[in-house]
């Protein structure tokens, strides 16, 4: 019996397009589902057939022996026998490999293991161990099928919806349509204060005011007990709420100019601690310096230093911003995203006091029952 016709093919370059699409940024381990390695790996096991119903599988020697010229021979012939021959000690391909034989690992533990396995794109013969040489992946039936040439437009948006849908974790899908939402964002955002008296305040479009909506409607709730705002501005200088007789109260200075953050708020239940945030969409995080700033802006309070904190809030964890600026963040500092708005990532250097660690704002950024 000859076997089952392969797949019609698209080139590697347009299963790329397709996974950037699949995989939208807040996607965990987004990069390996959709840099080259992903995406050639893809178009080999549609080259030789190896989905789920054909009996095809391939290893990843198929994928790093694969080269440009290999790739141009598309008949059905020409694919089978590239299946075949490829499986064969030593041997030499035709033309440049891809890649070099050292990344055997990266695209069976990071491609495959971690990436297209875990989201249910790929499926493997479990009775072929990981560490054999004999081929043992292939693509899942609803997976391999996105990469039909036929599927164009609007189907293929569809196509894709529905199995990101199927296959992609709640809290992904919610990541994905808040970074979503602030790559749109192009018109006026309404915010809910928290406090006393916050009412409602209109903030103008762009990704920042995306995180701050976030921010004072997701994570104050979640980690304060009564929260009162001080100050809250947005780009430009703006300022869109400022409590100044609370502030002299304290003997905040909230006056300052540049030198103000995005946001001063107050935790005033079980203690005062004053809260300084900034609204990074793409500069501006807290860092040592900003932090020394911020801390003079208190002096006049009197407040000691286990009830100040800082906290910079991004769009989410796989965004740029976060990736270019996380290592500039001041120690005894937190980092909060909106894609994940129950999380807080907290910075604590342990040569401080004890009651930066225990006692002071790490209790208080613990979340609250809801």
């Amino acid at each position: 019996m000859p076997p089952a016709p392969l797949p019609s093919l698209v080139t590697w370059i347009e299963v790329q397009s397709r996974l950037e699409m699949l995989f939208p940024i807040a996607t965990s381990n987004r990069n390996w589902l959709i840099r080259d390695i992903a995406a050639k790996t893809v178009f080999v096991m549609l080259y030789v057939g190896a989905t789920e119903s054909s009996g095809s599988r391939v290893g990843p020697k198929h994928i790093y022996k694969m080269t440009d010229k290999q790739a141009e021979l598309v008949s059905q012939e020409q694919r089978f026998a590239y299946d075949v021959v490829v499986r064969a000690p030593g041997y030499s391909p035709n033309g440049k490999s891809w890649f070099a034989d050292n990344t055997r690992e990266p695209i069976r533990d990071e491609t495959l293991k971690e990436g297209l396995i875990r989201v249910g794109a790929v499926g493997f013969d479990s009775t072929v161990p990981t560490t054999s040489s004999k081929p043992r992946y292939f693509l899942k039936a609803d997976f391999a099928a996105l990469f039909d040439p036929a599927l164009i437009g609007d189907a293929l948006e569809a196509a894709i919806s529905k199995w990101r849908t199927k296959h992609l974790t709640a809290s992904e899908l919610k990541r994905t349509l808040i970074v979503a939402a602030a790559d749109v964002a192009d018109a006026q955002i309404s915010v809910k204060l928290p406090g006393p008296g916050g009412g409602t305040r209109t903030l103008e479009p762009g990704p920042t005011q995306v995180i701050a909506k976030k921010f004072l409607e997701d994570f104050v709730p979640r980690f304060f007990n009564r929260a009162h705002i001080i100050f809250l501005s947005q780009s430009g200088q703006k300022v869109v709420h400022a409590d100044h007789k609370f502030a002299q109260q304290l003997g905040l200075d909230i006056n300052a100019g540049k030198l103000l953050p995005d946001l001063i708020l107050a935790e005033t239940e079980p203690r005062l601690v004053l809260v300084f945030v900034e609204f990074v969409a793409s500069d501006g995080p807290i860092s040592e310096k900003r932090k020394e700033e911020l801390q003079q802006l208190a002096s006049n309070t009197k407040l000691p230093a286990s009830d100040l904190a800082f906290v910079t809030a991004f769009l989410d964890r796989s965004s740029p911003p976060f990736k270019s600026r996380f290592a500039e963040l001041a120690w005894n500092s937190f980092a909060w995203c909106a894609g994940e708005p129950e999380r807080l990532i907290a910075l604590f250097d342990q040569r401080e006091p004890s009651d930066l660690k225990l006692d002071g704002v790490l209790r208080l950024m613990v979340p609250n029952e809801q």
